[in-house]
């Protein structure tokens, strides 16, 4: 062999080295360390030099570019989205949300950091210095008998790939269908969240997982029919009456559901009128709404069809727009004799609501509908959401509100210079992202007051009820034990979980005062508001229920699949179950099998459509 020759091959070899190592250090980098991952990223890595080696140097370098950016793409966007949701996304999600981040880009930028565009400037220098010294020694590079090795490279790429399937099907041994759902096998084979899957599989195990589910989701769907009927057959529906039974029959009430809201928000000193309402209306403590896949839109979701969205990733609001909900809060109030509208400061097409929320009973009023400019802050859209609603005689409103939507800065919707200096005046070494959530918790305090001064200036206050709740945890911001909110508040989500939790209040002039200490969320809404506005409506199709129920023990789970109650509370994740009220860890785990077991109906709900009237 020539020395040119030699020198070319040995080129060969450093490149393919290199490539093998970047993708190594990255992977170290963005996934995590399990057995599961690392056998998927021999099989990946295996494969991608087995090609490159097969191709040759003449146009492997700019396959190897396309090869590394994408890896590198999916790994860097996984945490930038992370960073921003607590959650990783599915492709269906990424496609479904691709709208939505175009509208809020100032919010999508702030969550992208310098180090992750440093991967993509190591992977184009390194890309153009092997182009290069191609071009110098492109004589003296000879294939031959490398293509051997391309095969050895491709075989180790299956080899890694069928043990770890392997793995995967032996980890289902030994495991009863009572708790199956814990074995590595169901997580794979389900992939019921993200997160759980992340922690046991990494994230490349993600990228093809997801992948091949995504491709083959509509042939997957089977005919779910007899399941869910016997399912339904063997629902508990039974309600008893309690003290809140028709208490607000013939009232009109206002739903409000607050963008990012959760309890740290309230504040005697920055929110005086939402702590005037929490202190003398209807008070539920452990009211907390999950941060799930289609975040604000499965809120809305929940609420409005008491059904749970366990849609694999597919954003309900896109994924199943076209299905039948028989159950509507809408709709319910309509068949009651109310009219019915829904509200949100940002353009109709936001989230299909334009085509979901009229499926949900609602008349639908953009900003522009309104007359107003797009994203106007809350204080503008409750002014003129109390003048349509006080010449309504009998109205059932639901009002999504924006204020409270990232990014936290100073000089974002929601954000009054005024509230800020106060804020700074108060807390001057908080930092800018807390002054900026605190300020636009502020603006919907006042918006709160401006709807309550309307309806009282048009002789409509004692008619009306306030519904207000949280749709979700703040995203993007960090209020964790050490952080700068902990420092200046001496409170942080580590030692005292219930600070991010969203509040519900429910507030009527007048009103007695009462505290609920229950576990629940937004899919308990529906049937509570059934109950307390008096309706005879069948809730066999509801799968929250009437919060002030005293037989009820509450129902709270997270994307994570992590579940609670008033009895007990399980972390899927570390397999850790901490009981309460003198309850058993066996009927602990008979709720939790019995809670899987409601969120696998609702999938199947979902896939199969399974309200539809055939033609």
């Amino acid at each position: 062999m020539d020395k040119k020759r030699m020198v070319a091959n040995l080129v060969e070899a450093i490149y393919l080295t290199g490539m093998f190592l970047y993708m190594l250090v990255l992977k170290s980098v963005y996934s995590v360390a399990s057995s599961y991952d690392f056998l998927m990223f021999i099989c990946i890595s295996a494969l991608i030099i087995g090609i490159l080696i097969l191709i040759g140097p003449r146009f492997n370098r700019y396959f190897g570019f396309i090869f590394a950016f994408l890896y590198t793409l999916y790994l860097v966007a996984q945490q930038v989205y992370y960073r921003g949701f607590g959650q990783y996304f599915r492709f269906s999600t990424a496609l479904g949300l691709a709208s939505e981040v175009a509208g809020v880009t100032d919010s999508a930028i702030e969550l992208i950091h310098f180090s992750d565009i440093i991967p993509f400037i190591v992977l184009a220098a390194f890309t153009i210095v092997f182009v290069i010294l191609h071009f110098t020694l492109q004589k003296g590079y000879r294939l031959g008998k490398l293509r051997l090795l391309s095969i050895a490279f491709l075989l180790v790429g299956a080899s890694s790939f069928l043990y770890s399937n392997y793995l995967i099907q032996k980890s289902r041994e030994g495991w009863t269908d009572f708790d199956i759902y814990k074995s590595d096998y169901y997580v794979y084979d389900t992939l019921p969240n993200t997160n759980q899957f992340v922690d046991k599989f990494g994230l490349l195990n993600l990228f093809y997982r997801d992948g091949v589910m995504t491709i083959s989701h509509d042939s997957q769907i089977n005919n779910y029919q007899e399941e869910i009927d016997a399912f339904f057959a063997g629902k508990d529906n039974s309600h008893a009456a309690n003290e809140m039974t028709g208490i607000f029959k013939d009232k009109s009430v206002l739903l409000i559901q607050a963008e990012s809201f959760m309890n740290l928000a309230i504040s005697e000193e920055f929110t005086p009128n939402l702590y005037y309402y929490m202190t003398s209306g209807i008070h539920v403590q452990n009211f907390n709404t999950p941060l799930l896949t289609g975040s604000t839109s499965d809120t809305e979701f929940m609420t409005n069809t008491s059904l749970i969205p366990m849609s694999g990733g597919y954003p309900v609001c896109y994924e199943y727009i076209n299905n039948t909900y028989p159950l509507t809060l809408g709709n319910i109030f309509k068949e009651n004799g109310y009219q019915t509208t829904a509200y949100h400061n940002n353009y109709a097409e936001y989230y299909n609501r334009d085509t979901v929320f009229p499926k949900y009973g609602y008349e639908f009023f953009d900003s522009y509908k309104m007359g107003l400019e797009n994203l106007e802050p809350d204080t503008k859209l409750a002014e003129a959401i109390g003048w349509i609603l006080s010449e309504r005689p009998k109205f059932m409103a639901y009002w999504v509100t924006y204020s409270g939507h990232q990014p936290y800065s100073i000089g974002e919707v929601g954000v009054d210079p005024a509230d800020v200096a106060k804020i700074q005046e108060a807390y001057p070494d908080l930092d800018e992202e807390y002054v900026a959530y605190i300020a636009k918790a502020m603006d919907v305090d006042k918006a709160v007051s401006t709807f309550i001064n309307v309806m009282d200036w048009s002789g409509r206050l004692d008619d009306v009820v306030i519904l207000f709740y949280g749709d979700h945890i703040c995203k993007g911001i960090d209020f964790s034990k050490g952080s700068n909110y902990d420092e200046v508040f001496h409170q942080n989500s580590d030692d005292n979980p219930e600070i991010t939790y969203t509040p519900l209040i429910i507030w009527a002039n007048g009103i007695e005062h009462r505290e609920y200490d229950k576990v629940s969320t937004s899919l308990d809404i529906l049937p509570t508001l059934i109950n307390m506005w008096g309706f005879d409506t069948d809730l066999t199709y509801a799968f929250g229920h009437d919060i002030f129920d005293p037989e009820y023990e509450g129902f709270y789970f997270d994307e994570s699949g992590n579940l609670a109650n008033d009895n007990f509370s399980y972390n899927i994740i570390d397999d850790t179950l901490v009981t309460n009220n003198a309850y058993s860890e066996l009927e602990a785990m008979n709720d939790v099998a019995y809670f899987n077991e409601l969120k696998d109906i609702c999938s199947k709900i979902l896939q199969s459509d399974y309200f539809r009237e055939d033609e």
